[in-house]
C-alpha cells in the first residue's frame, strides 16, 4: 500500500502573488490540459517554472527533445530554456500543477545560498523523480502552501507573502536535497530514426546562431536530405526550415526582452544572414517588428 501523500488539487484554482515592484512573483496553477496542435516551444524571460503532472501520460520537451514523465515527477524549467508540454492525442484533460516564481535580483541579500538552491534547475535532464521519503516531504510543503492560501483573506497581505515565501524556500531546499537521490532515468526512443531526429532538434537549439540547412544537417548526421526532410516533419510536425526559423525567433524574442543589444546584433547572434531577412521572418512569426516587440515586452516576464 502506498502511503505517500497526494497533492491537493482543485481544478481552476490559482495562488498568485504579484509584487513586481520588489521582483517577487508566485503563480500556482491547478488545472487540467489536453493536447493542442503543433504549438512550438516557448521561453520564459525572468521566472522559473515547475511542472508536476498529477496524471500519467504527460511528456515535457526541453530544447527539442521530449522526456516522458510519470505522475508526480517534477520538471524544472529555468529562464531562457525552450520548452513545452505534450499531452497525449485524444486523451481526456489531464491534471497538473504548474508553479511559476521569480525572486528579487538581490535574492534577499542571500545571493550565494539561493543560487546554490537554484542549481536544481541545471541538472540534465531537468527532471526530478522523488524517492518516497522526499515525495512525502515535498508534497507536505506544497499542501501547506495550498492550505495557507485558503487563509490568505484572514491575514495581512505582507504577512501572507512572508509565510508563503518561507514555505516555498523550504520546498526548494527539500528538492535540493532530493536531487542527490534523483530516480529519473531518460529512456531513448525505440526507433533509431526518431531518436536521431530528436538529436537534430537538440543540435539546432545549441547551434541556431550558425549556418544551418537541410543539406548541412543531413551531412552532419549521416542521413539523406530527402529522408531527413520527410522524417523531421513526421516526428516534429514542422518542416526543418520552419523549425530552425522558430528556434531563432524565440531566442531573438528572449534577447529583445532581456538585453539592450541592438536589433542588428541580435539578428546576427540568432543566425540571420541579413537584417531584412530577420525583419521579414520576425514579423511573420511575431506579428510585429523587433522594435515593437521590444517596446511591448521589455518589462515582460514571459516570451
Amino acid at each position: 500500500m502506498d502511503n505517500r501523500p497526494s497533492l491537493e488539487f482543485e481544478k481552476g484554482y490559482a495562488i498568485i502573488i504579484n509584487d513586481f515592484e520588489n521582483n517577487l512573483y508566485y503563480y500556482f496553477d491547478y488545472d487540467t490540459r489536453q493536447s493542442f496542435h503543433m504549438r512550438f516551444q516557448h521561453i520564459h524571460t525572468s521566472f522559473y517554472e515547475m511542472l508536476i503532472p498529477l496524471d500519467a501520460g504527460i511528456s515535457h520537451i526541453f530544447n527539442g527533445v521530449p522526456y516522458p514523465l510519470e505522475k508526480n515527477d517534477i520538471a524544472l524549467i529555468p529562464p531562457g530554456v525552450p520548452h513545452r508540454v505534450i499531452y497525449p492525442e485524444g486523451a481526456p484533460p489531464l491534471k497538473r500543477l504548474v508553479i511559476n516564481f521569480m525572486y528579487p535580483k538581490e535574492l534577499f541579500n542571500l545571493k550565494e545560498g539561493f543560487e546554490e538552491l537554484f542549481s536544481i534547475f541545471q541538472i540534465q535532464p531537468s527532471i526530478i523523480r522523488l524517492t518516497p521519503n522526499h515525495q512525502n516531504a515535498c508534497f507536505q510543503l506544497l499542501n501547506s502552501i495550498y492550505n495557507l492560501s485558503k487563509q490568505a483573506s484572514s491575514m495581512h497581505s505582507s504577512v501572507y507573502e512572508v509565510l508563503l515565501q518561507a514555505k516555498f524556500t523550504e520546498f526548494l531546499f527539500t528538492l535540493y536535497q532530493a536531487k542527490k537521490e534523483n530516480q529519473y532515468v531518460y529512456t531513448k526512443e525505440d526507433s533509431a530514426i526518431t531518436q536521431k531526429i530528436y538529436e537534430i532538434c537538440s543540435y539546432v537549439h545549441a547551434n541556431y546562431s550558425k549556418p544551418l540547412s537541410l543539406d548541412s544537417l543531413a551531412k552532419i548526421f549521416y542521413i539523406s536530405p530527402y529522408y531527413l526532410s520527410r522524417q523531421f516533419k513526421q516526428t516534429t510536425g514542422f518542416n526543418l526550415t520552419e523549425y530552425i526559423q522558430n528556434t531563432r525567433i524565440i531566442n531573438a524574442q528572449f534577447l529583445l526582452a532581456t538585453t539592450e543589444n541592438t536589433v542588428s546584433d541580435i539578428a546576427t547572434a540568432c543566425g540571420f544572414t541579413s537584417f531584412s531577412q530577420f525583419n521579414r521572418v520576425f514579423h511573420q512569426k511575431s506579428n510585429c517588428s523587433p522594435t515593437e516587440y521590444r517596446r511591448s515586452h521589455g518589462q515582460s516576464i514571459l516570451v
